[in-house]
């Protein structure tokens, strides 16, 4: 694998313009099994698409009403992958990578392990990050082990899901000021 780490991804808000895209790239990881939909259904593929435009259109799932943001990741202005991250509802301080996406034609170059990156510097201080994966994605699993997420659950579909706590440097400062303000009153 060769990591291409002399020059930063770019990371920019999804649009309209990236909807296709995105939609042709969750499609083809579903194909490979790395979602559990059966895309031969017209009706769950007119569920995926509404979907995915609400995702990047309302910033939130249509299916579940939990807001999102999505993230296209270029190089040069090539769209080299995405991820999605959805709120937990009712847990502020909970967040899922719902969906990670490494375009087929940039697999293989480190953006996969440069994308996890961006999306625990961005969330991990402040929010537990959750993850579920099927066994089919072994690379994704490898990654999320390597940066100490654990299993936690397998589900009857087979798919597991792994976790990151938050850093333990924002726990002591909200017990510290837990404390503190305990005292005060």
């Amino acid at each position: 694998m060769t990591e291409h780490v002399d020059k930063p991804l770019s990371v920019i808000e999804a649009d309209r313009t990236d909807i296709d895209w995105l939609i042709s790239s969750y499609l083809g990881a579903a194909c490979s099994g790395h979602f559990d939909y059966d895309i031969e259904d017209r009706e769950t593929l007119r569920m995926i698409r509404a979907n995915l435009r609400s995702i990047v259109l309302q910033k939130k799932m249509k299916d579940f009403r939990r807001l999102t943001q999505t993230m296209i990741f270029e190089r040069d202005g090539v769209r080299i992958g995405a991820c999605v991250i959805a709120q937990i509802i009712g847990q502020p301080t909970e967040v899922e990578l719902h969906i990670m996406l490494v375009d087929p034609g940039q697999r293989g170059n480190g953006y996969g392990n440069m994308m996890l990156d961006e999306v625990i510097g961005r969330w991990h201080e402040a929010c537990d990050i959750y993850v579920r994966c099927y066994a089919v994605s072994v690379q994704m699993i490898r990654m999320l082990e390597r940066r100490n997420f654990i299993s936690t659950t397998t589900f009857d579909d087979t798919s597991t899901l792994y976790l990151l706590r938050r850093s333990p440097l924002t726990w002591q400062v909200e017990a510290m000021a837990s404390y503190y303000l305990a005292s005060c009153a």
